[in-house]
C-alpha cells in the first residue's frame, strides 16, 4: 500500500514538473516548437502503460492546473484532456487492439488532432461575443500550421518514448500462443 502511494505521489510530482515545463519553457521556444504538448504525451503514455483510470486522473490534474494558470475560459483544458482520454480509450478498445508502435503512433496522431479540434472549438464557442473578429478556426492558416506541428511533435516524442519504454518495460512484449 505504501509503495502504491509513493508511486502515485512520484507520478504527480512528475506531472507538476511537466505542467511547469509546459507553462514556462515551451512558450519561450521558436514558434514551430511551441506546438509541443507535454501533458498530452504523458496522458497517452499513461493510457498505454497504466490504463484508462490513471490517464483520466492525469487528464483531470493537467486540465485543472493548466486552466488555473491560463487566461482562457476555465475548463477549456479540462474538457479537452478528458475528451481526448475518452476518445483515445474508445479507439484503443475498439479499433487499435494491439499494443504495437504503429497503433500507438496512429493513436497519438488521432488524439493530437482531436485535442486541437476540441480545444479550439471550445475557445471559439467561449469567445463568441458578437464581434466580427471571431472567425471559425478551421479556416485559419495559423490553426492548420499549429495542427501540423502539434501532430508532428506529439508523434515524434511519443514514438521515441514508446521505443525507450518498450525496451525498459516488459509490458509490451509479444505473447505467443502455444498450439495444442
Amino acid at each position: 500500500m505504501l509503495l502504491k502511494v509513493f508511486k502515485t505521489g512520484l507520478i504527480f510530482l512528475l506531472a507538476i514538473l511537466i505542467v511547469f515545463l509546459q507553462f514556462s519553457f515551451i512558450p519561450s521556444l521558436p514558434q514551430s516548437f511551441q506546438a509541443i504538448n507535454l501533458p498530452l504525451i504523458l496522458i497517452l503514455l499513461s493510457l498505454i502503460f497504466s490504463g484508462p483510470h490513471s490517464s483520466l486522473l492525469l487528464a483531470l490534474f493537467f486540465g485543472f492546473f493548466l486552466d488555473s494558470w491560463h487566461f482562457y475560459f476555465f475548463a477549456t483544458y479540462l474538457l479537452s484532456f478528458v475528451g481526448v482520454v475518452l476518445s483515445a480509450q474508445l479507439i484503443l478498445k475498439n479499433w487499435l487492439t494491439d499494443r504495437s508502435l504503429f497503433s500507438f503512433l496512429a493513436l497519438t496522431a488521432i488524439s493530437s488532432f482531436s485535442y486541437n479540434i476540441i480545444w479550439n472549438f471550445l475557445n471559439f464557442i467561449f469567445s463568441l461575443n458578437g464581434s466580427n473578429d471571431s472567425r471559425f478556426f478551421l479556416f485559419s492558416f495559423g490553426f492548420l500550421k499549429q495542427l501540423f506541428f502539434s501532430i508532428f511533435w506529439s508523434v515524434l516524442f511519443c514514438g521515441l518514448l514508446f521505443i525507450f519504454l518498450s525496451l525498459v518495460s516488459h509490458r509490451l512484449k509479444p505473447v505467443f500462443l502455444k498450439k495444442r
